[in-house]
């Protein structure tokens, strides 16, 4: 089941998208409606994807979109207008729609785009809850005191007794194995030296390298941070 927020000041397309978002994929599924930004944001609510209106009536969507990075997953801005097109790119954004390309978009790309964010998530099981974390959230995977321990930026979730493979298995290519107890999420790391190992400037940490490791990792690093 997916939780889907919508925020446009404009009533009509608050239900255009919702009506769109059930004829594709059913009612099953939990959508809220909000006429602005702070709204959204005080609903204290977590999204697996939000639409946003760029031009609301008293807010820039842009800016209201860069307060979401730990409360949505992805986030599709719709607008009138193509020139904004440019301006409204970060790493969360999906998709760009005009508002007379909703019904296109929905038939072409809807489907594509929650494939894309079932692969982008993983779901940890927690306190008897499941959450679902964006792998560009999770900073490292550690196993520690016969429990492991995900660390992303907004929080750290601990299984007891699991061992490290049972969660190391669902990682995407993004997770350097630095020895055999951590794996780090390369797009954190921000500095590797051969003595002082590898320097996380988020967690304030440095992450010791096995001498034997130390030339698997820098090649691990250098082949995901350019692509080779």
């Amino acid at each position: 089941m997916f939780t889907f927020g919508i925020v446009d000041d404009e009533y009509e397309y608050l239900h255009i998208i919702s009506d769109c978002i059930v004829d594709c994929i059913g009612n099953n599924h939990d959508i809220y409606r909000f006429k602005s930004g702070k709204d959204l944001i005080k609903s204290n609510l977590t999204f697996d994807l939000v639409f946003l209106d760029i031009e609301l009536e008293t807010e820039d969507g842009i800016e209201v979109a860069k307060k979401l990075d730990y409360i949505t997953s992805g986030i599709i801005f719709i607008t009138s207008h193509q020139e904004k097109v440019f301006d409204a790119f970060n790493k969360n954004v999906y998709k760009f729609v005009l508002k007379n390309n909703l019904k296109k978009f929905f038939n072409q790309d809807f489907l594509e785009i929650l494939y894309k964010m079932n692969y982008d998530t993983v779901e940890i099981y927690h306190n008897k809850e499941i959450d679902k974390v964006k792998f560009d959230n999770i900073i490292l995977v550690e196993y520690k005191n016969r429990n492991t321990e995900i660390v992303t930026v907004t929080n750290i979730f601990k299984l007891s007794k699991t061992p490290l493979k049972n969660f190391s298995d669902k990682l995407n290519n993004d997770f350097i194995d630095v020895n055999r107890h951590i794996y780090i999420n390369y797009k954190y790391i921000d500095h590797i030296n051969k003595n002082s190992g590898i320097l996380i400037e988020k967690l304030n940490r440095y992450i010791p390298i096995p001498k034997h490791r130390y030339d698997r990792v820098i090649k691990e690093y250098i082949k995901r941070k350019f692509r080779i």
